[in-house]
């Protein structure tokens, strides 16, 4: 099979555009990934083997949600090494601490980004299309 280049990465099939790499995350893999590859994915990663996909390398893995960070690392590279990230996470209090921690790092002449929140992709990682009850998620970057 000849080398071909990746050029984007998606684990929804209706984000797919010619060049990406699907991942597969959620049952029904077999329609999903079918429709990913109709839309231009050049090759497929799934859990399991989507036998209506043809025409396109199949790679089987063990964790897809493992294996969508590490594609989307080697795709997009890793800006997050360039910069000192902390997360802050909990259902109460969450934006207080970060905020208490960007005041407290600027005093001492550390002139981090403002914290802001983060939200999970669409579909979430479960695999069900729902987002999981999640705590809240605030986090802040500090250049290097």
């Amino acid at each position: 099979m000849p080398s071909v280049a990746v050029t984007g990465v998606a684990c929804e099939p209706a984000e797919v555009r010619p060049g990406d790499l699907y991942i597969a995350l959620r049952d029904g893999r077999e329609e999903a990934a079918a429709v990913a590859v109709e839309r231009g994915a050049i090759a497929v990663v799934s859990e399991g083997r989507p036998a209506a996909v043809s025409g396109v390398p199949v790679m089987v893995v063990p964790d897809a949600v493992r294996a969508l960070g590490h594609a989307a690392a080697r795709v997009f590279g890793t800006p997050a090494r360039g910069v000192q990230t902390c997360g802050v996470t909990g259902t109460s209090g969450a934006s207080a601490v970060a905020r208490l921690a960007v005041v407290g790092l600027e005093e001492a002449s550390v002139l981090p980004e403002k914290p802001g929140p983060i939200t999970s992709p669409p579909g979430g990682v479960t695999g069900q299309g729902q987002e999981p009850p999640a705590p809240a998620k605030t986090a802040f970057q500090v250049p290097v």
